[in-house]
């Protein structure tokens, strides 16, 4: 007997999980916590999940499969033309192909249409699995330097490579078997490639609008530049670079240039004074943001300004007033858990030359204490927000715009581990979160991934909406983070056995940490943004 979806289904020898059921919207299937392909064949009494869209697994396995099947497209229509996949921006991933200007002119609507033919054709996805020495061999057969150096430092023997039409490629993770799997998709053309457009396992079914995020946008191309400088653009270059070349000088230059734009920004809020009187900071969850708040500190006290720290947290309702979940828990996430309207006079008392009572808010007893701190600016003091909610226009809606300076700070790479596999900035956070949460909270990887969806809830609702609001965008990417986190997040990763529901999740991070070769922490400066995570921070 086989169990698929909560449903009995007599188990057939050699009958693979497609064969059981009829689900053209499943592309992918949960068994024993394994994400595994549809033509598997199971053992009898397992149990088997399918996986749409909608779920995160199956999320993934819809993305890479659509991004071979625009892959596939380009070699069909334009012959072996250079193509890369180079990052998110606004729930889409940007693609850049190397086309004359005469081709450009309907390439998007040549593409697509060609994507939508192998959709309806539902062509079968292959898959073969061989040596990395074999894949190798064969993508430098195909011209495809790229990949054949990604399979040189893969830390595994054997790869899985997908083929439809023309060409091979490896891909993380599990795909599609056909074509006709992948629903809804779309494509457009934006600056010097393309968008491709897909829902996600919370818009619903839908493809999301794009957003567009110019600040975010101007942040990745020069961080592609910052690259270009270092000669690194992908893992390859990176674990060639800590095999033959000076590894304190690639530290030297990344620290030099956080410094140079977090003194730039502060060089910003300088030239707006006496305007500027609020600076506010937000970014989504192991950003980096107490690391670079003390960093700014310093950088203003250079440039002669006093910056002053005012916690939102002293602003939180006390706890009969307190906003509660639907199952009775307290809600501190939504901005309807802080005074937000009592923060907006203090903001403009403040401003306006008054003194206000900060309220401090006792964790402890679950309100405010009877004495506040007393508070008032003087020429030349700025007053740092930092929070979840801080680029929250109701939070600051007393405040004109002239008296604020909103920065949004996330770590966005456009390192890839080929030119296919771009490295996402959510799998960046949360791989910062599980070796921060071990190190300093002795949180094991369960209860770090028990947690991370009402993380990321959160931030979907509270901090991504604000980031085009933002007048400036850190990227707080460490290129190299990845091998200091390597020997961390392994061990800590392992301990997910075959029988938690988080098994899949570890399996996946753990297969993108075998492309790194590991690297010593103890190179790393105290001052350095990664130390918030690894221990050894001079900020405490």
């Amino acid at each position: 007997m086989l169990y698929i979806n909560s449903c009995e289904y007599p188990y057939v020898p050699g009958q693979t999980i497609r064969d059981y059921i009829d689900a053209p919207y499943a592309v992918c299937a949960l068994v024993n916590h394994a994400v595994c392909p549809l033509d598997l064949v199971p053992k009898d009494g397992e149990t088997i999940q399918l996986l749409d869209v909608n779920s995160r697994g199956g999320f993934f396995c819809y993305r890479q499969t659509l991004i071979l099947m625009f892959l596939t497209a380009v070699r069909s229509v334009f012959g072996k033309t250079k193509c890369i996949v180079r990052h998110s921006i606004s729930k889409t991933t940007y693609c850049e192909v190397d086309l004359p200007p005469a081709l450009r002119t309907d390439a998007d609507r040549k593409i697509l249409a060609y994507m939508r033919k192998l959709q309806k054709q539902d062509m079968p996805i292959l898959r073969s699995s061989c040596t990395t020495e074999e894949a190798a061999e064969l993508f430098l057969q195909e011209g495809d330097r790229s990949s054949a150096d990604a399979m040189r430092h893969l830390g595994r023997d054997t790869v899985n490579l997908y083929q439809i039409e023309n060409g091979h490629f490896h891909f993380s993770g599990v795909l599609a078997v056909s074509t006709g799997c992948i629903g809804k998709f779309d494509l457009k053309k934006y600056k010097n490639g393309f968008l491709l457009g897909y829902p996600n396992h919370e818009s619903g079914g839908k493809i999301p609008p794009f957003d567009s995020a110019p600040q975010l946008s101007k942040m990745i191309e020069q961080y592609s530049l910052w690259e270009d400088v270092l000669s690194i653009r992908n893992v390859s270059d990176l674990n060639n670079h800590i095999e033959h070349a000076d590894i304190f000088d690639m530290i030297l230059m990344q620290e030099g240039l956080h410094e140079k734009k977090i003194a730039g920004i502060a060089d910003q809020i300088k030239q707006g004074t006496p305007n500027i009187k609020v600076v506010l900071i937000t970014g989504p969850s192991s950003s980096g943001k107490t690391t670079f708040a003390s960093k700014l500190d310093i950088q203003l006290r250079i440039n002669s300004l006093t910056p002053i720290k005012i916690s939102l947290d002293n602003y939180y309702l006390d706890v009969e007033n307190a906003l509660r979940h639907e199952d009775g828990s307290f809600n501190f996430e939504d901005l309807e858990a802080i005074d937000y309207q009592l923060f907006n006079e203090h903001l403009a008392s403040l401003i306006a030359g008054e003194e206000v009572e900060v309220p401090l808010f006792s964790f402890e007893k679950g309100r405010r204490l009877p004495e506040g701190q007393k508070l008032r600016l003087a020429e030349g003091h700025v007053l740092i927000v930092e929070g979840i909610h801080a680029l929250n226009e109701k939070l600051t809606s007393a405040v004109s715009d002239k008296n604020k300076f909103k920065i949004y700070i996330s770590p966005i790479t456009d390192l890839s581990f080929d030119n296919y596999n771009p490295i996402s900035p959510t799998d960046t956070r949360l791989i910062r979160r599980l070796v921060r949460d071990f190190s300093f909270r002795c949180s094991s990887a369960q209860h770090t991934f028990d947690l991370w969806p009402s993380v990321q809830k959160g931030e979907v609702k509270n901090i991504f909406p604000c980031e085009k609001n933002a007048d400036v965008v850190f990227n707080s990417s460490i290129i190299y983070e990845f091998c200091v986190f390597k020997r961390y997040a392994e061990a800590i990763l392992r301990d997910i056995g075959r029988s938690s529901r988080h098994y899949a999740l570890s399996q996946r991070l753990l297969e993108i940490l075998s492309y790194f070769h590991a690297m010593d922490d103890y190179k790393i400066p105290s001052t350095s943004l990664i130390r918030e995570f690894i221990g050894g921070s001079i900020f405490g």
